[in-house]
Parts: C-alpha cells; structure tokens; sequence
C-alpha cells in the first residue's frame, strides 16, 4: 500500500517581504491640481467617494486662489481662499476639477471710519484655509470640508472711538453628494456667539471635522480657540441645523482641545460617542477625552495616558477610530507625531474596546514603524478597509518627514492589531518629486471595482496625490506527496535502474497545488524543490533527481495551472534516487524535501495582478525516514497519548496573579512492538496561553506556528524513531498572565506508521482559569464641613453657578489589591440631590465627573447640571465650619432623593488605582428655607466586579460612606455686633500693663548705658609703648 505524506509547514523560515504585500505601487496613479494651481498645497486633504456609478478622489488645496463667480474674468483673483477638486478614478489620465465652495469676494457694509463713511470688510476669506479639512463617508456617502482660519468683523465701526476686532471664527461646508457645489446652508456655530478671547472670538471652528455613522448623522467639529484656547468639539446636526457645544470640563486654557476628532461606538454597541484631542493638554503631554451625545456634551471617559508619554509629544493631535477586532465596538488609535526617544520619531497608542464602556491602553501593540528621527510617524493615521480579506479592518499610518514621507500599513487580527508592519510605501520609491508624502491619508472605497479597497495618500509639499490600487488576495496551499516514506535499505523493494545498470533506492515525489478560493482562477505559479536542503554540501546529500541520466538536487518550473473553486491540481511527479548504501553515512536523520512557490512575474495587462496571502506558508516541507527496527517491511506502532497540567500550590484552576507559570506534562508511549518514525506530538491552545518552551532537563525540540483564528500549535519530536514498548516523558511551560477565559488544550501524537489503534492518540484538557482580586474603595470630601447662609433664593435668581452655594469635591478611589488584574469593574455612587418630594429642591447639585488613573466612563446622563446654569466668574467662595455641632440630621439615600449613575472601568492591574471626582454644589436655598440646622449629607459609593469569573477575598472595603457637615451660620459663625466699651476697656488695659512694665525696666537699670572709650582717633606710636 502506497503511503502518502502530507506536508509539513516550516512557517519561521519563510522569507516573507515586510515592505511588500497587495498595496500595489507599480500602478500608482499621480495627480496634480489643474494649471493655475501650484503651489496650493493641493494633496493637504484628501478623501474617497463614490456617486451613482462614478469613483472619486476629493483633495483639499486650502492655500489655492480661486476665480470670482461676481467675475466675468476666469482669472483666479480670489488669493488664497482654499478649494477642494474631484478627480475621476481609477483614471488613465488622471485630471481633477475645481468644485465651487466659496468663490465670493468678502462682505462689505457701510461703516464709519474716523468720521468718514466708508466700505469696510466684514470678513478676511484670504488665508482662510478652506479645504484643510475634508471628511466623506465613502459610499454615496456625505461630504464637509472646513475653514478653520475664517475670519469675521461683527458689526461695522460707526465712529471714529469704534474698534472691531476681525475674530478667527472658523466655518464648514456641507457639499452636495453629486458633488456639484456645496450645499446652501453654511456651517458656522461661532458666528452669534459672545466675542473675545475668553468666550468664541478664536473658535477656529472646522479645525478637525468628522461625521458620525449614525441614521441622522451629526457632524463633529473641533474648535481649538475657544475660551482662551481651552478649545472644545462641536457637534451640528443638519437635520435640525442645530449645534451643541462640548462642556469645558477637564480641559484648561491652552489645550487646544479639538485639535483631532473622530467618533465611534465607544460605550454601548449602537451608541455613538465623539473622542477629541487636546495635545496640549496635561502639561503638554497631551489628552483625549469621549464626549456623550445626551442634549448636551459632557465628559464620559478620559482616556488613560501611556505612561512613558513625554512633554510636547503632541499625544492626541491624531485620532483614528477602527473596529479592528470586528467584536462591534469601537476601538481606537491615538497619534503622537512628535514622541522622542532621539527626536520626533512618532509614535501610535493603540486602545482596545473592553465592551464594557472602557478602552485599554495596549502597550504590547504600540507602533513605532522604522523609529526614524524626525519621522513623525502618526501624522496621519486613517482605517483603509479590509485589505487582505482575512475579516478585519486594516490602518495606515503616515510619516510625512521620513525622507520625502512613508506610509506603513498594519493589520488588524482577532485580537487587536498586528505591531509589525505588514508593508511600507516610500514616497520616493513611487515617484522622486514626491515631498511630505503621507501628510494625509484615505480609504475603504474601492475604486476599480475589484472588491478590495484602494487607498490614497497626499504629498501636499510637491502638490500631488497619489491613488494605490489593492491587488487580490489568493489562498493557495500546497503539499509533497511521496509514494514511499520509509526506507528500507536492507531489501530490494522500491529500486530503479541508472544507466550505468546500478540498481539505487528510489521513490516519487508529487507537487500539488489547491486553490482554496470559491471561484475558478487560472494561476501561474513558480515553483522550487530542494532536496535534504539541510545537509547544506552537494556532497553530503543522500539523493537527487534523476532524469535522462541528469542528476539534480534541485527542480524548479514555471507552470499555468487552471484551477476550479476548491480544486486541487497534482502535477507529474518527479524521480528521486538515493545514494548507494555504502555512500549513505548518516542514516539517523530525515530525508527533507522542501517546497517553495510563488506566483510568476508576468504581466498581466490592464488589470492587476494578484498575490498570494502572505500569512499563509509559501514553504512546504516534506520528509522520509530510514527503517530499521520493525519486525516487518511495514511498521507498525501504536501510539498513545496523556497529558497532565501542573500548576504551583497543587490548584485545580489556573489563579491568574497568583500563577505566573504552569507546566504541560505530556507521557507519549509506544505499546507496540515496532518503532514509530518521526513520532511527533502536536499540542494546540490559544495564543493567550504563553508558550515558554521544554523545561531545560527535557531533550526535546519544538517549533511553534500560530494561525489568525486565536490559536498557536507546538510540534515536538519525541523520537526517530520512538522504539517499540517505550515512553517518552517531557514538560512544557506556558505564562498565564494573558489568560482571560477557560479553554482546552489538545494533545495529539503522530508518527509516519499507521497506528494500530487511534483512539488513544489525542487527548482533550479542559483548564479553569480564575481570577481573585481584591478591590478597596475609599472617599473624602474638600471640604468636608460648611456653612450656609443667606436668604433663600429662587431658581430665577441663580444666574451662576457661583449663585447655587460652596463648592464641593467629593473624591472616589477604587484600588485594585491584587493579585489578578480586573478589567470590567464599575462603581455605582448615589448622591442625594433633592429633598423629597421637592422637584426643585436640590441639596447636591452635580456639575462634573471626572474619572481618571484608569480607562473607563461614566454614565451621566440627566445627573450633571439638569438647570443649564453657567459657570460664571471662578471665586473662592467656599465656607468651612469647624464647630462642634449637636442634634445633627443626617441626610442619606432613605431622607433623600439620591441621583444613581455608574462608573464602568477598564483594565486595573495590582496596584493601579480609579479615582473618580464629583464636583458639586451645595444648593443652600434648600436648607435656608428649611431650616434644618445641622446636617450629614451621605454620599455612597459601591464597588463591584460584574464578571462572575472574579472573586473578591474581602468585600467588607467595597463600600464607603462620604459625610458633608453642612451648618447654618447663625448658629456656628455668627458675627455678634461687640458694645464700644469693652474696646475702651480693652486699650485701656494695655497701656496700664505697658506703663508698668516701663517703671520695672527702669528701676532695673536697664535705661542706663555705659560709654565705651571713643577709639575712632588714629594711635600714635608712642601710645603704643608701656
């Protein structure tokens, strides 16, 4: 009986090509903006977008001039205004066309300057940087593109003293899908709103834009200049045409919050959230903050900063949003262009979704691309689609300043995100004139229709825009068949004749391909066989091929194979001839026979050619084994298999942070008699189970091959051959710290004999994991005790939050005691806010939550300032109370109405810690009218870990109690009017006792001095002599 060996992947000795997979640069088209427009900064923007049938290219020029639609002229008179093109694609004369946005010249009005009627400019459009900012949603999708540096008078000066400053507003265009203009309506939230450098008058609204996915979709702005460059995001809806400004919480002037936006479903799976940089935030380390949309935009989550984050990184100047592990939740990629460890290499912090309403910092999957200095890598970063069609969402990463600029493309995996990059695009490989090439990025359309998405890159420096078509993706898998496996060099059986008569050992060697696309596909595929490649020498080779009395030890070819959807093609096979006996020196090792292929190099006309799926294996090896210790031609062995966990402390489950490391014990035996050759055994567990490797004592070797779907395979050869009635024990070590879930481990043995029984050749282990963390929640108050007073006052007299009463902050720590990380807890407070049965009388009023030392959100929606009541001037105004107090009323969740809203955290390692912060006001007109003297306001707040995996070893510190004093001032500081005559009696008093103490000094004689003899005159000699 013929037996047929399938082959064996060697997956770590596959020359792969990093910088090359199906991002195709030989077909890159070019384009420039039309003749006129040079030096536009055209290539600043860019966007893909689709209409009907049509495919486009949208680029932004915001430095372009642009012609006067008042104008009969076609000159472009209107200097520097900015403007976006559309060019057709995939093109084979790439040409692009001005789309008209704003080609007026400014408004003017009627004014009076110094006593003189005169037109005035009501607006600077020069330098206005239309088209720096250009958003679509791909697909018939939706377009804006912003002037962020577009500038607004107010009203003009009607006397001589009148001075109008022009305010740096900023505005946004929605353009028509058909993209035939913009739309009527223009897009400016800053324009009625108060002037002056602490309120709207630098909104530079449009300064980073984004539209939302949502069935009514908002556009979200960025507006770095607002209230002293505090900045902020703006959310407009075109729907209603109304705009809602973030709340300014978090933020402090200068942050430049605004600066990137994007937005996504952070926190539930269908809510839409919006995230916005500020770089300059956290003493210029940079934050991101997540907005909820709930009426207003309020702070839910801040995203924990990496800790080796350093000052002017730049960290949150870029944002990109992904699903890169398609779970339904939005994960998130953070730019810092300017991170140093020489200087501005960049770098790209990678968040993942917990599902939970937390994004975890990875810092296992940071990306750095090549670390060039002065890089700034993440300049640009933009999701570009499934590239490969392995299911998950791809990303490509600009550094503009590398060279003439680079791209570098990452793939997204079941887990997150690859950290190495599968392929990187020089600027200057793809054309030499290319300058700041990677500036802006797009994709996820697919622009020649062959269901990959393309990509597009901007090189606003050299004023050009580059198109990259996506080649297809083929699976193709490939094996070595040989009609003899064992070599029996004591018989006669499997011999071929040479020419020369001598009679070698021989045997057939197969090559088959198998298309594993579900359509027919016609492929020309290169390909090589090497013979005992290992052996290195020709002269130490122990076969070759043998055709027309030629001896090789390698045959390659180039065939064009027809393939039908899941087809396997075998071709004609190849002779192979062993050595004579007596030249055969080692007869212990494997007979290998490798295979490598590829798809040819040939052209493939107009369209382009495809590649093979560079994680899928282009080597095969196959091999053969010298036989000898069996009792008859034919082996035959009988294999079996157990497997035991070993885990420290004789635990059943793995205790995560308990348990660093466990050890696999695997017994393989042969109950037969015969020897099994190339006896293997295959454990295969998920990639979160860290494989180590053998224990030192065990002379075993094992290879490692993980695939995309979560898991990872380690072959370990236990013999060649494994001899009859033996056993072969060894260990393996695997680290715990990834693990999340319970999950199996199954251990096959193999040999290249036929089993005599198979039911005992694989064994299945199912290993619990547990975690046990302890988590402690502590609270404080500042202050924790204050007064009230006044008159009570009605909410029509609250104008400001100064109005309300003292300020409080109320303080929440949850620490995780160890020893398992926690991921998924959360923390539910209530806050007594209203008396009862009083809708109006608040007693707490809630005006910001803020969480920080850990990634997560709040929850708040209908809990923070449910009046709308402005901040107005920032005082000290609180009032401590330090008196002892008597008949207290205490004021908890069963006296009050308590505002409930929870906290849901992300990852918290041992150690780590939560703080969240409750910014209040004491709402004293309830209590004034009240009048219930002394009181205890009762803030609590709960910890809890919803995950049923996780035990807490103590539950008596997951609760805490947080205690305002609050007294009236009549009776605790009262000011009492003091009668005039115990002031006199008091000075009186004093000069008394000041007089007396001046009779006892001088009787003492502390009056009197003695005088020192006067040595100012000079001395003579003879002074000095006795």
């Amino acid at each position: 009986m013929e037996l047929m060996l399938i082959a064996l992947l060697v997956i770590a000795t596959v020359p792969w090509n990093l910088d090359a997979f199906n991002v195709d640069t030989s077909k890159a088209q070019i384009f420039s903006p039309p003749s006129g427009y040079k030096g536009s900064y055209f290539g600043y923007s860019v966007a893909l977008h689709s209409y009907s049938t049509d495919k486009w290219l949208l680029v932004g020029a915001p430095l372009s001039n642009v012609s006067d639609l008042a104008s009969s002229s076609s000159s472009l008179s209107l200097k520097n205004y900015g403007a976006i093109f559309k060019c057709k694609v995939p093109s084979s004369s790439p040409s692009c066309i001005y789309i008209p946005i704003d080609n007026t010249a400014n408004e003017k009005r009627q004014g009076r300057l110094n006593n003189q009627p005169t037109q005035l400019e009501m607006e600077t459009k020069q330098n206005q940087w239309l088209g720096a900012v250009l958003e679509s949603t791909g697909k018939n999708g939706k377009v804006v593109t912003c002037a962020p540096r577009y500038a607004y008078r107010g009203e003009p000066p009607q006397d001589s003293s009148t001075f109008q400053y022009k305010w740096i507003l900023g505005r946004c265009f929605e353009v028509e899908t058909s993209l035939i203009r913009a739309k009527s309506t223009i897009i400016e939230p800053c324009l009625d709103k108060k002037k002056g450098n602490n309120y709207y008058g630098y909104c530079q609204s449009g300064f980073s834009a984004k539209i939302t996915a949502d069935k009514e979709p908002y556009i979200a702005m960025g507006a770095v200049g607002v209230s002293r460059w505090k900045g902020g995001v703006i959310t407009y809806s075109p729907a209603f045409k109304t705009t809602t400004l973030s709340t300014q919480d978090q933020i402090d002037h200068g942050n430049y919050m605004g600066y990137s936006v994007t937005s996504g479903y952070f926190g539930l799976a269908n809510k839409t959230g919006i995230a916005g940089g500020a770089p300059r935030a956290e003493n210029i380390k940079g934050k991101v903050l997540i907005y909820q949309i709930e009426g207003q935009l309020t702070v839910s989550a801040a995203l924990p900063q990496p800790k080796n984050i350093k000052m002017g990184s730049y960290f949150g100047s870029v944002l990109c949003s992904v699903d890169l592990n398609k779970d339904g939740y939005t994960d998130m990629l953070v730019g810092a262009p300017l991170y140093s460890d020489v200087g501005d290499e960049g770098r790209v912090f990678v968040y993942m979704n917990n599902k939970r309403g937390a994004l975890n910092l990875m810092p296992d999957m940071d990306l750095t691309g090549d670390k060039v200095a002065e890089g700034r890598f993440g300049s640009s970063i933009a999701s570009v689609g499934d590239l490969n069609k392995d299911g998950f969402e791809d990303v490509a990463i600009g550094a503009p300043y590398e060279g003439s600029g680079a791209v570098y493309i990452y793939h997204g995996t079941m887990t997150g995100i690859d950290p190495k990059h599968k392929q990187k695009i020089m600027g200057s490989e793809v054309q030499s004139s290319l300058s700041q090439f990677g500036q802006s990025i797009t994709g996820g359309l697919d622009v020649d229709d062959n269901s990959y998405p393309d990509i597009a890159v901007g090189a606003f420096g050299s004023d050009q825009v580059v198109l990259f078509l996506t080649q297809e993706v083929l699976n193709v898998e490939a094996e070595v068949k040989l009609n003899v496996q064992r070599i029996v060099l004591e018989n006669n059986e499997t011999t071929c004749s040479e020419s020369d008569n001598t009679l070698h050992k021989c045997l057939n060697v197969t090559v088959c391909f198998r298309n594993l696309e579900t359509q027919r596909t016609d492929l020309n595929i290169s390909y090589k066989v090497e013979l005992d490649r290992d052996k290195g020498s020709d002269a130490l080779k122990r076969m070759y091929f043998y055709k027309n009395d030629q001896k090789s030890f390698v045959a390659s070819r180039q065939r064009l194979m027809p393939f039908k959807s899941q087809e396997r093609v075998c071709l004609s096979p190849y002779t192979v001839h062993l050595r004579e006996k007596d030249r055969i020196v080692d007869l212990l090792s494997v007979l290998t026979f490798d295979l490598s292929f590829d798809l040819a190099d040939t052209p493939c006309g107009k369209v382009l050619c495809p590649v093979l799926n560079s994680y899928k294996s282009k080597l095969t090896r196959a091999v053969a084994t010298f036989q000898k210790q069996c009792g008859s031609d034919i082996c035959k062995p009988d294999l079996s298999v157990t497997g035991n966990l070993v885990i420290p402390g004789n635990l059943k489950e793995i205790h995560i942070g308990t348990v660093q490391e466990v050890t696999l014990v695997v017994e393989v035996k042969n109950k037969a008699g015969d020897a099994a050759y190339l006896s293997q055994v295959l454990i295969s567990y998920p990639t979160t189970f860290d494989y180590i490797g053998p224990r030192a004592s065990d002379l075993v070797r094992c290879t490692t091959s993980a695939t995309r779907n979560g898991t990872e395979t380690a072959t370990c050869t236990v013999g060649n051959p494994l001899k009859g009635n033996s056993n072969k024990t060894f260990g393996i070590k695997f680290g715990t710290t990834e693990l999340v879930n319970d999950f199996y481990i199954t251990i096959t043995a193999k040999s290249a004999n036929e089993d005599l029984n198979k039911k005992d050749n694989e064994v299945k282990l199912k290993v619990g994991v547990k975690f046990e963390a302890d988590l402690e929640v502590v609270g404080s108050s500042v202050p924790d005790e204050v007064i009230y007073e006044g008159k009570a006052k009605e909410r029509s007299e609250i104008k400001t939050q100064r109005d309300i009463g003292p300020k409080i902050a109320q303080t929440i720590i949850v620490q995780n005691n160890g020893p398992s990380k926690v991921d998924g807890s959360e923390i539910t407070i209530n806050v007594p806010s209203q008396s009862l049965g009083d809708a109006k009388g608040y007693l707490l009023y809630m005006l910001q939550v803020e969480l920080t030392g850990a990634s997560g959100s709040c929850i708040t929606k209908g809990v923070l300032n449910p009046e709308n009541i402005p901040v107005g001037n920032i005082t000290s105004e609180s009032k401590e109370s330090r008196r002892k107090r008597r008949d207290v009323t205490y004021l908890d969740c069963r006296r009050t109405t308590c505002k409930r809203f929870k906290c849901q955290l992300g990852l918290l390692l041992p150690g780590e810690k939560a703080e969240v912060t409750i910014r209040s006001r004491l709402w004293q007109s309830t209590l004034i009218r009240k009048n219930p003297g002394s009181v205890k306001i009762e803030t609590v707040a709960t910890v809890s870990i919803p995950d049923k995996r996780y035990t807490q070893p103590n539950t008596e510190n997951d609760y805490v109690k947080i205690i305002i004093n609050a007294s009236p001032v009549s009776t605790g500081q009262a000011k009492q009017k003091t009668p005039w005559w115990v002031y006199f009696l008091a000075a009186l008093g004093g000069v008394l006792l000041l007089a007396i103490a001046v009779g006892i000094m001088y009787k003492l004689g502390f009056f009197k001095r003695k005088r020192v003899k006067d040595i100012s005159n000079p001395q003579t000699d003879d002074s000095l002599v006795s």
